[in-house]
């Protein structure tokens, strides 16, 4: 009986173990692929751009200065035979408070224009940056 137990008890804590291993490496490369969509998404040219004119535009600079990206972005950013198209909602932070920038464009030829581009305030405000 206490060889049993003893069996037991280790087949079931390699089998433990085995399952919290395979959620570490799961969550490991969830984070890796995570952290690279936000990344290719918050220093894309029209992400750039967007931080750019919430400097210029009046009432573009409502979430203040240092300005930092969340962690929640949403959308896509996609590559056609060299053109762009984005559709993206980024969060932002500073030190008045949150935000969130939305930006829709497309790129043929090198030259971005803009559907949307705008800055949601702590507020609720929305600035248009075009």
């Amino acid at each position: 009986m206490k060889n049993t137990r003893r069996v037991l008890f280790i087949v079931f804590g390699v089998i433990g173990g085995a399952v919290v291993l395979g959620g570490l490496v799961c969550c490991g490369l969830f984070a890796t692929v995570w952290s690279g969509v936000r990344s290719l998404m918050t220093t894309s040219e029209p992400a750039t751009y967007a931080l750019q004119r919430m400097q210029e535009v009046p009432g573009g600079d409502c979430v203040g200065s240092p300005v930092a990206f969340g962690w929640a972005v949403n959308g896509s950013y996609n590559v056609h035979n060299g053109d762009h198209d984005a559709d993206m909602s980024l969060p932002v932070s500073g030190p008045k408070g949150d935000g969130s920038l939305r930006v829709d464009g497309t790129s043929v030829g090198g030259v971005w224009t803009y559907d949307a581009l705008a800055i949601t305030c702590p507020d609720g405000t929305v600035v248009d940056l075009r």
